[in-house]
């Protein structure tokens, strides 16, 4: 399922064009092998060049690109069309000297749902039905045009 979905690190909203849907998350932990430790030590030492020998970095990559999508999914699932207010926290857990780390990707965020030109219920009396919220500049254009072209028929 593709996840297109925005991610934005601002929280200012217009909340007349988005209805806030609530706080959504992904978390993703890897493991670090002890060779990778090894190498990311060495690499301390001694720096790295332009290329990343010690494959720290793709870890890294992957563990933050795989904890944003479990966060885009659990938008999704809400009905959402963006996220905003998006932190993500990436650290490192050791258990000791010798033995594995572990690598943790935490993100979170606001699910929100574009609410400008769809129909939301509005209650009235008593009575619930269906309007239109805010059409675009370009809709109202185009209904015009329409309803001139008819007129021009007749």
């Amino acid at each position: 399922m593709p996840m297109n979905i925005k991610l934005l690190t601002t929280d200012i909203f217009d909340k007349d064009k988005y209805e806030v849907l609530g706080m959504v998350s992904g978390m993703q932990v890897k493991s670090l092998s002890i060779l990778r430790n090894f190498f990311s030590n060495l690499a301390s030492i001694f720096g790295t060049s332009k290329v990343d020998w010690t494959g720290i970095t793709k870890i890294f990559e992957d563990t933050k690109k795989e904890a944003l999508d479990k966060m885009k999914q659990n938008a999704i699932e809400l009905g959402a069309d963006e996220i905003i207010g998006v932190r993500i926290g990436i650290s490192q857990i050791s258990h000791g000297g010798k033995q594995d780390g572990m690598l943790v990707c935490s993100c979170e965020g606001t699910a929100v749902k574009n609410i400008t030109n769809t129909a939301k219920s509005v209650t009235n009396g008593g009575k619930s039905r269906k309007t239109k919220i805010k059409k675009s500049k370009k809709q109202r254009n185009k209904e015009t045009k329409i309803k001139k072209t008819k007129k021009k028929k007749n």
